[in-house]
């Protein structure tokens, strides 16, 4: 009776186990911060993997020119005991030439399966006042400015002294 009762009970935690882990797909997808860029101007490309791991086989970026990257971000949610996990790798890009490009299919294997991206189309006009990104300003750190300029446009602190109130 003691036997039944724990093969009934191990049979129901792997069919629970197991109808956890196939609720969990694997989704991928690739998007650009923006469709239509000015050429010389930074934008974003990312693709995304939700419930897999795996390292990505990226196409060519022709016309394109990678500034920072790969920029890894990963998210990790649990609600009601199901667990999902997206992770993003994000390029910084610029374009160099004018035109409509197709950022084609990323591939990534995940578990011996192949999955692609859908492919991207990009539209990159005319620059004719040279805009650029608005500059961020340097981020203010734990210890302090450690921007030396404006660290000597800085005004000095004056401590001044009050006289003392009687109540």
């Amino acid at each position: 009776m003691v036997s039944r009762f724990r093969h009934g009970w191990i049979l129901g935690l792997l069919l629970t186990l197991g109808s956890m882990s196939s609720a969990q797909e694997v989704e991928v997808y690739a998007s650009v911060s923006q469709d239509t860029v000015l050429i010389g101007t930074p934008f974003e490309v990312s693709f995304t993997l939700i419930n897999g791991q795996g390292s990505w086989q990226l196409p060519e970026l022709a016309g394109l020119q990678i500034l920072s990257g790969p920029n890894r971000s990963t998210q990790i949610q649990i609600v009601n005991g199901a667990m999902s996990k997206q992770s993003v790798d994000g390029y910084v890009v610029r374009a160099t030439d004018l035109g409509d490009y197709v950022i084609e299919r990323a591939t990534i294997e995940v578990d011996g399966q192949l999955y692609e991206t859908e492919p991207i189309i990009l539209h990159v006009t005319d620059n004719p006042d040279q805009v650029s990104p608005a500059k961020q300003p340097m981020p203010m750190s734990l210890f302090g400015d450690r921007n030396p300029a404006q660290k000597q446009k800085s005004k000095p602190s004056v401590l001044q002294k009050y006289p003392k109130k009687k109540f």
